[in-house]
C-alpha cells in the first residue's frame, strides 16, 4: 500500500519554475548517492500512466541547502494543469516483488 510522505500547497513559483522543498522535508525523499547533490527520481502518474522523471537538487553553497525539484517538473504541472493553490501529493510504496521501492505522484484540485 502507497504511505504519503509528503504535501505541498504550490505556489505560484512552484507551477511556473521549480518545486521548492522545505529543507526539514528533504529527509522525507530517498537518500542522495555518497557526495552527490542531485539525483533523479521517477514517479508514476497513476491517473494518466505516465512516469516523470524529476531531478532532486540540493545547493553545494550557501548556508542552507535549498532543495528543489526540476526536470520534468514544469511539463508535469502544465500537462495536469496544475495552479498556484493546487496541492501536489508524493507517496512511496514497496515493490513487493523486488523489495526496491516505487514513487507515485498526485494532483489535488483543491476547488473552494
Amino acid at each position: 500500500m502507497a504511505r504519503l510522505f509528503y504535501m505541498k500547497h504550490l505556489t505560484s513559483s512552484d507551477v511556473t519554475n521549480i518545486l521548492a522543498i522545505e529543507t526539514d522535508h528533504l529527509e522525507d525523499f530517498p537518500p542522495f548517492p555518497h557526495g552527490q547533490h542531485f539525483q533523479n527520481l521517477r514517479f508514476l502518474d497513476e491517473e494518466c500512466n505516465i512516469e516523470w522523471n524529476f531531478c532532486l537538487t540540493v545547493r553545494q553553497t550557501g548556508s542552507y541547502l535549498k532543495p528543489t525539484i526540476g526536470g520534468g517538473w514544469i511539463q508535469f504541472c502544465k500537462m495536469r494543469g496544475l495552479q498556484e493553490g493546487h496541492i501536489i501529493l508524493f507517496f512511496q510504496e514497496r515493490d513487493e516483488a523486488t523489495g526496491q521501492f516505487k514513487y507515485k505522484i498526485r494532483p489535488f484540485y483543491n476547488f473552494l
